[in-house]
């Protein structure tokens, strides 16, 4: 089919802070999942990115993809200033028209009236952190994030939820029109277990000498690492056969020295012989430690859809969970579950993993399904 007839949707790349590297890969994943779509159903996609994101869209391989540049947002505060005083979306301009848009996703904000209906305007909320931790949050934060969930429940033509979770806490705190329709999109990983790498090569680069757990997170506080760095302080008398491999942006934006505070507690506790911080490492090395990996741990306080535990999923690999719904969401029985606060909790299963004493749980193998399903709920939201 010529790319003429082919629908036309937009996704805005320029959304995503350059350092939210979560973000970046689950729209990729969206767009990577069309290519298991028959040929006659997959869209043309427009992607609109600037110089902060222009380098995760080599990991787009879906062949219907026009590249446009477009300047993000400097200052989304700015931007709703100069919204009103120009009256149009600044944080979108005249894209839709110019590139004739059926729709476009993720839109946010809407400073403005709801748009017009020739093109579908989608937006997606990830999670309602804020309303469970607003500790975690400055009082602009908190009120910026209100305001953007109660103009686009008004504005938008549809919104996209993560997780049946989500979708829970969002009947929960606000007043949803009846007439919004409210999809459920849960993210599918399209990773594959890198097959060009050495595993005595990365363990020398990364110094993993041993049998090694791994946490893939973003470093925020939510994220729970705490929990793991105690529980390594208690193992660490018990035996010596272990490592944690860290990996991911060491910054949080919202608690300063949060990061430091992780390593000098390493320090502190003499664990530096059990710990691996890692950083931002390419993407193929993270993939590859967490395939070789006993488990994957996810000790998160709050999720909206976990990346890393789809991540684990489609790498086949086991994963020990913060019981957090959404955790239990995405994996059912399948995987090995701790309260998030419970260090001891954690030990046991970190010592059943080294002890040889876990029967490994059966993963997801309906991989192709999985993420045909994916594909198929997205396009549906622009058709419908």
């Amino acid at each position: 089919m010529e790319l003429a007839h082919r629908t036309r949707i937009g996704i805005l790349f320029t959304y995503f802070a350059a350092d939210w590297i979560g973000g970046h890969y689950y729209l990729i994943n969206i767009i990577n999942s069309l290519q298991s779509l028959p040929d006659a159903h997959r869209p043309h996609i427009f992607v609109f990115y600037d110089y902060k994101v222009e380098s995760s869209l080599e990991l787009i391989s879906y062949p219907y993809v026009t590249y446009i540049y477009h300047q993000a947002p400097a200052n989304n505060y700015l931007n709703y200033v100069k919204s009103w005083l120009t009256r149009k979306n600044f944080f979108i301009g005249n894209i839709i028209e110019k590139y004739q848009l059926r729709g476009i996703y993720p839109l946010m904000d809407f400073p403005l009236g709801k748009p017009a209906l020739h093109s579908k305007v989608v937006s997606w909320f990830p999670d309602f952190q804020h309303r469970f931790y607003p500790e975690y949050f400055s009082k602009i934060n908190i009120f910026f994030r209100e305001l953007r969930v109660k103009r686009l429940l008004k504005r938008t033509h549809a919104l996209v939820l993560s997780s049946q979770d989500a979708f829970n806490h969002l009947q929960r705190f606000y007043k949803v029109p009846k007439e919004l329709p409210v999809h459920i999109l849960r993210f599918v990983s399209q990773v594959e277990r890198p097959q060009n790498l050495v595993f005595d090569e990365i363990a020398e680069l990364y110094q993993v000498n041993r049998p090694f757990f791994i946490v893939s997170n973003q470093f925020y506080i939510h994220k729970n690492h705490w929990v793991v760095l105690r529980a390594l302080e208690v193992l660490k008398q018990r035996r010596s056969d272990f490592l944690v491999v860290f990996t991911g942006k060491e910054e949080d934006y919202k608690v300063t020295n949060f990061v430091q505070g992780l390593k000098d507690f390493v320090t502190e506790k003499e664990l530096t012989d059990y710990v691996r911080f890692l950083g931002v490492i390419p993407r193929a090395h993270q993939l590859f430690l967490m395939s070789k990996s006993m488990a994957v741990v996810q000790p998160s306080k709050f999720e909206g859809w976990s990346t890393v535990v789809e991540d684990a999923k489609t790498l086949q690999v086991q994963l020990i969970l913060s019981d957090i719904d959404v955790h239990e969401e995405q994996m059912q029985e399948r995987g090995f579950y701790f309260s998030p606060d419970d260090v001891e909790g954690l030990i046991q299963l970190m010592e059943d993993f080294l002890d040889k004493r876990v029967t490994p749980k059966a993963t997801f193998d309906d991989f192709e399904q999985r993420i045909s399903t994916f594909a198929q709920t997205f396009v549906q939201i622009f058709e419908n």
